[in-house]
């Protein structure tokens, strides 16, 4: 929270957690454990309403993630919705979110292009 004038304005409020997150010997650890990812790939879709995802939708996803003994999910192609990576962090799901650059038209030129 920042007052430089005058009363706050606005405030946000966040969870935050470090971790420690290394390969070594071919194993990943985190905070020094070691961990076998077991996840899915996940679009931000519904099998009705296409993009138009809502928060029960996201959570039915992640109930039915952690009923299949997942701890990982992988959002495919684009940035999903923060609430869903709220989800993930309460649920305890590792996140592989990829960065935002599905060109499949230009196939690698925007990840060769420095």
């Amino acid at each position: 929270m920042v007052k430089l004038l005058g009363p706050v304005r606005e405030y946000t409020a966040l969870f935050t957690g470090f971790r420690r997150i290394r390969v070594e010997h071919g194993e990943i650890r985190v905070n020094d454990q070691r961990i076998t990812v077991r996840g899915v790939n996940r679009h931000d879709h519904h099998p009705v309403r296409g993009k138009a995802v809502t928060r029960d939708d996201m959570v039915a996803d992640v109930v039915a993630m952690k009923q299949l003994n997942c701890n990982a999910v992988r959002t495919s192609h684009y940035p999903n919705d923060p609430a869903f990576l709220d989800l993930c962090d309460e649920y305890g799901l590792y996140v592989v979110a990829e960065a935002n650059i599905e060109s499949h038209a230009y196939n690698t030129s925007l990840c060769d292009d420095p």
